[in-house]
């Protein structure tokens, strides 16, 4: 009752006893109804990458890795607009959040690349795209405490610090 496409379909098993050079290797074994796996292709003799190719690699993932606070505070942007100008307690998590996670992640930054630094890739581009992202998506936070009143920015806000003139002579006329 199968298809005639299922018979011609290989079987394949895993061998967990590496060979000489320490890697698992797959092997195709006798004709079955299992299909090959989604986006897999068996080659056996898969040439080792080159040192160039492992460095514009580790560039390239370190780049996309530098680009994830970008995504972070659109997210951040849309869920503070969502939340209101208003002071509430879900607001103000939202904004203390948007204002620790970049901080963080800007202190932490030789840790975040520490998995990509090989001793030949350089990664201070990456690092500075990861800090500039970090600190736009502060500023959206600090943006979000303008708006809900916490920060001082306009003259009313500073009136408490005006100092009151006292008058010095007084004249009067005599009734």
């Amino acid at each position: 009752l199968a298809p005639s496409h299922f018979k011609r379909m290989v079987r394949w098993t895993f061998n967990l006893v590496p060979p000489g050079n320490g890697e698992l290797s797959v092997s195709p074994q006798k004709q079955l109804s299992v299909p090959e796996p989604h986006g897999f292709r068996c080659v056996l003799d898969k040439q080792l990458e080159t040192a160039a190719e492992r460095k514009s690699n580790t560039y390239a993932f370190a780049m996309r890795e530098a680009q994830k606070p970008f995504m972070a505070m659109i997210q951040n942007a849309f869920m503070m607009y969502m939340s209101g100008s208003y002071i509430t307690i879900w607001s103000m998590m939202m904004t203390s959040m948007g204002i620790y996670n970049p901080l963080n992640q800007i202190f932490t930054v030789n840790t975040y690349f520490k998995r990509f630094d090989d001793g030949t890739t350089d990664l201070t581009t990456p690092k500075l795209v990861f800090i500039g992202l970090n600190l736009a998506s502060l500023g959206v936070a600090v943006y979000k405490c303008k708006s809900m009143g916490l920060l001082p920015v306009t003259s009313a806000d500073w009136t408490g610090y005006l100092v009151e003139k006292t008058d010095t002579e007084l004249a009067g006329v005599p009734i």
